[in-house]
């Protein structure tokens, strides 16, 4: 175990497993958060002290292709065949609540839905596209 002491809040415990992997972080009123792993190391999930839990899930290339937060909403990433990231998309329970597209170097776009869509017809929202450099960007909204 092994803990660091601040004068002003208190202190925070770490403990690891033999393959120095942390387990559980206690912080300085007492509240415990815990880590798993499987059996390639990888986190795979994270609960609170309420009993709150985050989960992690890996794709073929070890790549974090999904989590789902503590509250069961979403988010997965797609990567290209270098392992960058092209895509993220956001899910409330099992339906897309908005996408962000981005292309390295390149224009990215978010899907921004305004309402329910009960009959699964196309849904109003806005969508904002840019242009993404390392020295500047440009970003443009239309409504839908």
């Amino acid at each position: 175990m092994t803990s660091i002491r601040d004068p002003m809040a208190g202190v925070t415990s770490f403990s690891y497993d033999r393959g120095n992997k942390l387990v559980s972080l206690t912080d300085p009123v007492g509240n415990t958060t815990q880590f798993a792993y499987d059996g390639l190391g990888r986190m795979t999930m994270e609960t609170n002290a309420l009993g709150q839990s985050r989960s992690y899930y890996y794709d073929s290339a070890e790549t974090l292709a999904k989590r789902i937060d503590r509250r069961g909403k979403g988010i997965v990433w797609d990567y290209d065949d270098l392992n960058r990231p092209t895509a993220e998309s956001w899910y409330d329970d099992a339906s897309p609540v908005a996408s962000v597209s981005v292309l390295i170097g390149g224009s990215a776009s978010r899907w921004t839905p305004t309402g329910p869509d009960p009959v699964r017809r196309r849904r109003r929202g806005s969508c904002t596209t840019g242009t993404i450099s390392r020295s500047s960007s440009t970003v443009r909204t239309r409504a839908t």
